[in-house]
């Protein structure tokens, strides 16, 4: 994907302008949200920290059989850890404290 230097610079000075902490990028898988992510979270290291929390970080262990099995919303559900998600990443960074979250182990992520 390529991404234009004026397109990152756009998000990140609107992010910076609003005083945002926290941006999410959705889409289909190999779309490049995280070339963009990355992107954007370098330009506004320039002026603070800033880091990319992955979305597969937040996956629970499930057996693929089981996981491929499930209905969309239910596999999600069951799937997805977003209460981790929200305590962790989402709550703290509201509040303006740093997030910490353990990633899982690499044979648990999604692949």
């Amino acid at each position: 994907m390529a991404v234009r230097h004026a397109t990152v610079e756009r998000i990140a000075e609107a992010v910076t302008h609003c005083g945002l902490n926290r941006v999410a990028l959705d889409g289909r898988a190999g779309s490049g949200k995280t070339t963009l992510a990355g992107l954007i979270a370098d330009h506004l290291a320039m002026s603070g920290p800033a880091a990319v929390v992955h979305g597969d970080d937040f996956f629970r262990p499930m057996p693929p059989a089981r996981r491929l099995a499930a209905a969309a919303a239910q596999g999600y559900r069951q799937y997805f850890d977003w209460e981790r998600l929200r305590d962790q990443v989402l709550v703290p960074l509201a509040a303006g404290r740093p997030a910490r979250y353990a990633r899982p182990p690499t044979s648990l992520k999604r692949t």
